[in-house]
């Protein structure tokens, strides 16, 4: 952590705003997101003894479970996809009682209307997560919202070039978290439609729910 400065860090870390800091970065994601999924596990393993029904779990799921996760999205780079599936799983074996799924997942996942219950799907949430400090810096103008673009200056110009300029900046892009928020950007672009003009260039919300 900031080895330009030949500071000296103690062997243990520091929790700040509830992000655990190591003084190796490299640890911190893994730090932060094995002791949520801990915490997830035992959650779970409480809400279990009840008699509750799938919509029930799906409650507790997202505003219980999801609720220990949202901060370190928000705020750290994403975990690997190991993690993710982790996470997943023990979202799904919650809901079906740690027994085969009753229902495909990549229709659970989908809108009422589509046969679905609105389950989590986790990889996009993140995404969808992510790709929110997109919004947030479109609507700043401040000393924070200007570091950023000396970060990552792709950010400045992502809506007013396609998605082939968000791929080549996000591969070239050096700083993680920066760099998962481009990808996410990306990714969720890839299932919408650009035919409708908005504030920001011509974009469309059209959604194909059969993109995930």
């Amino acid at each position: 952590l900031c080895p330009e400065y030949n500071l000296l860090w103690e062997n243990t870390g520091f929790t700040l705003l509830g992000v655990k800091f190591s003084i190796n970065l490299t640890e911190m994601v893994n730090i932060n997101y094995d002791s949520k999924i801990e915490e997830i596990k035992n959650l779970f393993l409480c809400w279990s003894k009840r008699v509750i029904s799938p919509l029930g779990k799906l409650v507790v799921i997202k505003t219980l479970a999801l609720a220990k996760l949202n901060h370190l999205i928000l705020a750290i780079p994403n975990p690997s996809q190991e993690k993710l599936n982790i996470i997943q799983t023990l979202f799904f074996n919650f809901l079906w009682n740690n027994a085969n799924d009753k229902v495909k997942r990549s229709i659970i996942t989908q809108d009422y209307k589509y046969g679905g219950l609105k389950m989590i799907d986790i990889k996009t949430f993140v995404y969808s997560l992510k790709a929110t400090w997109l919004r947030r810096l479109l609507e700043m103008n401040n000393k924070f919202s200007h570091l950023v673009e000396n970060i990552c200056p792709a950010l400045k110009n992502i809506y007013k070039y396609g998605s082939d300029f968000t791929k080549r900046h996000m591969n070239q892009e050096q700083n993680p978290f920066w760099k998962d928020v481009l990808i996410s950007y990306y990714s969720l672009t890839l299932s919408i439609n650009p035919t409708c003009n908005s504030h920001y260039g011509t974009v469309n919300l059209w959604y194909n729910p059969s993109i995930k």
